[in-house]
């Protein structure tokens, strides 16, 4: 949702969007909550485990909803100050944006499927786009030195990589 917002711009979908943050907020609480208690308890060292890796996951998700609401915030800011990123700019936000659903889709499979190989090959595409993001922001450079890019949108494409960044990590 929060990437189609700089496409396309929907207060429908922002609403959707800030509602799934709210959910995302409570689930953490109430489960982490509800772990806590059962680790608590005199349980085996392979459940405690397991509620433990379940209070990190429960715990990323909600971090990834924080910076999805980032993302769109930055999109709002779009709408209401008319920034566009330049042609390169949005083929570059692309290029992130496709790497970091990879790497969702890899890491929620894994997880699922309990697959230590799908997982091992989440690590090295995070490290590909904490490149990415390195490269992008000196390409980026250059476009504002060339007048090509301008410097609200220049900000705002830091901001959008550094977010992209921290969903991929």
């Amino acid at each position: 949702i929060a990437v189609g917002l700089f496409e396309k711009y929907d207060d429908k979908k922002m609403q959707k969007l800030e509602e799934n943050e709210r959910f995302l907020d409570r689930t953490e609480s109430v489960m982490v909550d509800y772990l806590l208690k059962i680790t608590a308890k005199d349980i085996s060292i392979t459940d405690n485990r397991l509620a433990t890796e379940i209070m990190h996951s429960v715990s990323d998700f909600e971090k990834i909803g924080d910076y999805c609401g980032n993302l769109a915030l930055e999109a709002e800011l779009h709408r209401e100050q008319n920034v566009t990123f330049s042609t390169a700019g949005q083929r570059e936000f692309s290029y992130v944006t496709e790497a970091v659903r990879t790497i969702i889709g890899m890491t929620v499979q894994a997880y699922q499927e309990e697959n230590p190989i799908i997982a091992a090959r989440v690590e090295p595409l995070e490290e590909t786009v904490g490149l990415m993001e390195e490269t992008l922001k000196d390409k980026h450079i250059e476009r504002l030195q060339s007048g090509t890019c301008s410097t609200k949108s220049g900000i705002s494409f830091v901001e959008v990589l550094n977010d992209m960044d921290r969903i991929a990590s």
